[in-house]
């Protein structure tokens, strides 16, 4: 046999059961003897009876003879089976409910392991539906009386079942393949084994399984983390290394140009910003595409960092793309661009599905320009024609299959016709931990803006229940309008109240934005609200916000639509409703859109829970977007903070993406053994 071998080559393992295992994913035998325990019950320490009556309500273990066993009916129709145990020490009663059969295994005289939890009534001890194993005389048990792994189940498998199949494939594994039994190769030298102190493979699954003690489970698991990290490592620098085999546009370095960029910045750049321009730049001047990931928490500047590089692209001669996640920060980013780079003589195109048909219309100018817009952009050959940088913001917002296609996209360059790759920037403001950097982001050169511009104000966050809710309405319309008392009711702050759904939905139990506008319409009678969601037409949304950043109303009720970049100087007040349905990473952005300006800002997190999740509680408390990252990546897990779910990083099953050292040590194998 071999481990890519189907589960049915196991005895007694059919089609029939060959379906439930594949419903724990499940296929070969492989995959079987990688389907780890997610905890241990303990048997192995086995109590004298006269010993129990210190460990009532206890989980306990007693190897004991049944004195008798008796099955009878209670008053309220249930079957109830009653046992005496005795060692040489005493006895203990022992009840099952409910399960008849148990008298077909146990009767007077057996010899069996029993596990369960200890209870009393008075002085008398009880089991109570102890599990148990029937052994021969001076015999150990097969899966009671030692450490024993609970599995992952489905309905008709359980573990002792899983163990079982498990077992019969441990027995046979070897490294010779001229041995009979089934063939496994250790991706790991020995030079490589006793350098980290890591056993072989083999020792490692055969101690992952069946432990024979506390110290098994921790050497297994110490080796089998350090497969999954290098398993990562593996696919993250191979992306890299293919990289460097393609060709890329060689952008002269223009020192004049990025130092008039600079002096007529409105702007003193920190100076994070000033470092993180000059690592991108020295990445363009070279012919393999650039590849790095510009981090810096929400207003830290990344949209001038990104502004600066495009420059030196743009008067060079090549086209920019810059990418947005949505068609509204587009929108937005396109404000922004035009005042930075237009004084340049470059043309800024703003791309949506609204301009397009327009744009395609026309002739299409020969002048560098700087493309703004959503993923669709690039499927357009004109735009991707002259392309030697493409800009990312939140790149990991984008799905699996446009993440794809960024990364084969190729350029034709007008003056010589070569094919090329466009130089590639990612921005984001989601803060990577250093063991995530190390490896997720593995195939990405870091920039990070670890500076904030002077001035910024902290953000007070607030959490309440619906109980205090009239009253943090009644102090945010005095927030918003504090000159309202004195006959005025110009719009001075703003407020944005966010919604997880645009409508009511009977499967999820969250607020929408559409019942909620009418809500805070009723609510706030004196102030102008409007309502923005992701099924508006595009011109309608940026109409909507164009009036808000004009302030030309008080409040938008919005979905999280609005929740990378959305600039709103103004905006003081974000209330969140249901925000347990949020991840911290999108708090901290939602909470990101106030507090840009001087002006005192406060964040409130309504939620319908009477105790709020110590999740919640750590958000309020905290406004560094590391800790954060960090707290929801250690709860929730890398795919569902850094949308890794489909982009081949495997799951983890054992090791702790957190554990920097350990990303650091199977980091250095892998060179050792490429080397």
């Amino acid at each position: 046999m071999n481990l890519s071998d189907p589960v049915t080559s196991i005895p007694k393992v059919g089609p029939s059961v060959a379906k439930k295992l594949e419903h724990l994913g499940i296929i070969t035998l492989h995959d079987l003897i990688y389907h780890f325990p997610f905890r241990y019950e303990d048997s192995s320490s086995a109590l004298k009876i006269s010993d129990l009556v210190n460990h009532v309500n206890e989980i306990v273990t007693v190897r004991a003879k049944i004195m008798a066993i008796t099955p009878f009916r209670t008053k309220y129709g249930k079957v109830m089976i009653q046992a005496k145990l005795y060692d040489e020490t005493g006895t203990v009663d022992a009840v099952w409910f409910n399960q008849i059969y148990v008298t077909t295994y146990l009767k007077k005289e057996t010899e069996a392991i029993f596990y369960g939890k200890l209870g009393a009534k008075g002085k008398k001890l009880s089991l109570a539906s102890p599990k148990y194993e029937v052994i021969q005389e001076n015999a150990e048990g097969r899966f009671l009386g030692k450490i024993v792994g609970i599995y992952p189940e489905t309905r008709g498998l359980t573990s002792r079942f899983l163990l079982d199949k498990i077992k019969s494939i441990l027995d046979q594994l070897n490294y010779d393949s001229k041995e009979n039994g089934i063939l496994i190769k250790d991706q790991l030298s020995k030079k490589i084994l006793e350098k980290y102190e890591l056993v072989d493979i083999i020792s490692a699954l055969r101690k992952i399984h069946t432990p024979e003690n506390e110290d098994d489970i921790k050497i297994a698991k110490d080796r089998l983390a350090f497969d999954e990290i290098l398993e990562i490592q593996k696919t993250v620098l191979a992306a890299k290394k293919s990289r460097t085999a393609l060709k890329a546009v060689n952008i002269k370095q223009n020192d004049e140009l990025l130092r008039e960029f600079v002096e007529k910045s409105p702007f003193k750049p920190t100076n994070a910003q000033l470092r993180s321009v000059r690592e991108i730049i020295s990445d363009m001047t070279q012919s393999t595409p650039m590849n790095r990931l510009l981090e810096g928490d929400v207003g830290s500047g990344k949209t001038w960092v990104a502004a600066a590089a495009a420059l030196q692209s743009l008067k060079a001669g090549s086209n920019v793309a810059f990418l947005a996640p949505t068609s509204v920060l587009a929108n937005q980013h396109s404000q922004n661009l035009v005042k930075m780079i237009e004084p340049y003589g470059i043309n800024v195109s703003l791309v949506t599905s609204a301009t397009r048909k327009q744009r395609n219309e026309e002739e299409i100018s020969i002048k560098p320009t700087l493309y703004i817009g959503t993923h669709a952009l690039l499927h357009d050959p004109e735009i991707t024609k002259n392309l030697a940088l493409v800009i990312v913001d939140e790149q990991h917002r984008f799905g699996v299959k446009q993440r794809e296609y960024l990364l084969e996209l190729e350029s034709e360059q007008v003056k010589t016709g070569e094919r090329t790759t466009p130089h590639f920037l990612s921005m984001t403001a989601t803060p990577i931990p250093r063991s995530m950097a190390l490896t997720v982001f593995g195939d990405l050169d870091l920039s990070l803006l670890d500076e904030l511009p002077p001035g910024r104000v902290k953000i007070d966050t607030y959490l309440v229940n619906d109980g205090k809710r009239k009253s943090c309405y009644d102090w945010a319309k005095k927030e918003l309008s504090p000159m309202q008392e004195f006959g005025r009711n110009e719009v001075e702050n703003q407020m944005f109240v966010i919604c997880p759904l645009i409508e009511e939905s009977e499967n999820m139990q969250a607020k929408s934005a559409v019942s909620e506008f009418e809500n805070i319409k009723k609510e706030f009678l004196d102030f102008k609200v409007e309502l923005l969601h992701g099924r508006m037409p595009e011109k309608e949304k940026t109409d909507i916000l164009a009036r808000y950043a004009a302030k030309e109303f008080h409040i938008l009720v919005a979905t999280p639509v609005i929740e990378v970049g959305i600039d709103i100087k103004d905006a003081t007040i974000i209330m969140i409703e249901s925000s347990e349905r949020f991840g911290l990473a999108q708090l901290h952005q939602l909470r990101g859109r106030v507090g840009r300006s001087n002006k005192k800002s406060y964040c409130v997190l309504y939620t319908s829970n009477e105790d709020f999740p110590d999740r919640l509680k750590f958000f309020a408390q905290t406004d560094l977007g590391i800790k954060l990252a960090e707290f929801d990546l250690a709860s929730r897990g890398p795919g569902e903070v850094y949308g890794t779910k489909q982009s081949g990083i495997p799951k983890l099953r054992i090791a702790n993406i957190m554990d920097v050292d350990l990303v650091k040590k199977a980091r250095e194998a892998l060179e050792f053994l490429e080397s």
